[in-house]
């Protein structure tokens, strides 16, 4: 389905033009670069996924600094984040256990939850992201204000290809795809993932073991 939808878009605009029915137009073409972009993300992000279930490369284990990453993530976010009125704060651990994981691949994390809060925040809100320890796991959670998600469908956000909105989600460039993708990373560095939202505010995790544990 989630292949099928741009794929259709795109034939019925080629058709249309080919036909003589339609007349090019700086909105039509813009309609159609946008379905070839989310096309190409969506085949881009099912092949990780693919490669990471069954062909998984070593992981680049080596000291992690989780806070340096995190900051990164939210300065890159920041300038489109401003457009909106949204406001990223930052509650960082005085000091964090060594970590020892795949640099690449938990920045990827990091970037993957930080796209997908700033896609559902509301326009004047927040994103909170807020790093701790507990016992021998490092915590990072990523905040965001907006619609809420049912507390039945939480369980399912993990699962590729599964939106709790979807119309919502198309017109905001997610794919489905971003979270199967954290937790498969996370998970073969030994963490885990978790969710909960209520109040206003959706808060996604994940944590890693430290070094010591």
């Amino acid at each position: 389905h989630e292949l099928r939808t741009p794929l259709t878009s795109l034939q019925g605009y080629t058709e249309a033009l080919a036909d003589g029915v339609i007349e090019p137009t700086p909105e039509m073409l813009r309609t159609v670069q946008e379905e070839i972009v989310r096309l190409s993300r969506l085949v881009t992000d099912l092949d990780q996924l693919a490669r990471g279930e069954h062909d998984p490369r070593p992981l680049a284990r080596a000291k992690l600094d989780l806070s340096a990453l995190v900051q990164r993530a939210a300065a890159i976010a920041s300038p489109e984040l401003a457009t909106r009125q949204i406001n990223i704060r930052i509650d960082d651990a005085a000091s964090l256990p060594s970590l020892m994981a795949d640099q690449d691949a938990i920045g990827q994390v990091v970037s993957n939850l930080m796209q997908n809060a700033a896609r559902y925040t509301n326009d004047g809100g927040e994103v909170a992201i807020r790093l701790r320890t507990d016992g021998g796991w490092v915590r990072c959670e990523i905040e965001n204000t907006g619609a809420e998600i049912p507390s039945e469908e939480l369980p399912y956000i993990w699962e590729r290809l599964y939106r709790v909105d979807r119309s919502r989600a198309r017109a905001t460039g997610g794919t489905g795809i971003g979270l199967a993708i954290v937790r498969q990373i996370v998970e073969s560095h030994g963490g885990s993932v978790g969710a909960r939202s209520g109040n206003g505010r959706t808060a996604i995790w994940f944590q890693l073991p430290t070094v010591a544990s």
